[in-house]
């Protein structure tokens, strides 16, 4: 049954797009411009938090096929990016801590993204195989869907809480999102909460070193 799905996800698409424009759903969710979102990189890269991959060499879930378009994933909250990058890790190193940076990027216009738990339904299509580690299926879903808006939200695997990724055909992101700041995991605090504290508190991983 769920050959036959993904054999016709692009007709299936097709037909619920268009629904959406005549009719309008809660399956796609508009955001205004200066909604923040949150990404923990390896570096600071120059004050740099923007960089939508279009390499070949490097996949990922929601890659386009062709990489015509770079793929950009953040998140709405900053323990959930630490949560993707660490990725159960229970002690991560104090070069690392003082190393990675948190970046804050923020949407320069209003942003139309798809919800990919409302999606599932109307595809017929378990959540959890439009967010699983057949990446053919999922790029393919991704190739369709960045035809139509600038992205798709999901849960994460790490929290359940939402992460985002874009797609753009210019690297930097340019007309879509840009860089609000990026500060080394050290010196980050969101709401009061310093990052060890985040860390440790939330997702039970300790600094050592």
């Amino acid at each position: 049954m769920l050959l036959k799905v993904w054999s016709n996800i692009e007709y299936r698409m097709d037909q619920i797009i268009q629904k959406i424009k005549v009719a309008g759903s809660k399956i796609v969710k508009t955001y205004p411009a200066s909604t923040d979102y949150f990404r923990l990189q390896d570096n600071f890269y120059d004050g740099n938090g923007v960089f939508f991959n279009k390499d070949p060499k490097r996949e990922s879930r929601y890659a386009i096929p062709d990489r015509s378009k770079g793929t950009f994933y953040v998140t709405a909250v900053p323990v959930t990016a630490c949560a993707e990058m660490y990725k159960g890790e229970r002690f991560i190193d104090l070069e690392d801590f003082t190393k990675n940076c948190m970046a804050i990027v923020t949407a320069v216009r209003d942003l139309s993204i798809i919800d990919l738990t409302a999606l599932a339904p109307l595809l017929h299509v378990p959540l959890g195989e439009l967010m699983g580690g057949n990446y053919r299926n999922t790029q393919m879903l991704a190739a369709i869907l960045s035809k139509h808006v600038d992205g798709l939200e999901y849960l994460s695997c790490m929290t359940g809480q939402c992460c985002t990724v874009f797609w753009c055909e210019d690297s930097s992101g340019a007309g879509l999102i840009t860089t609000k700041s990026v500060k080394r995991l050290s010196d980050f605090q969101h709401e009061g909460v310093s990052a060890r504290d985040m860390l440790r508190d939330h997702l039970d991983i300790r600094i050592t070193g």
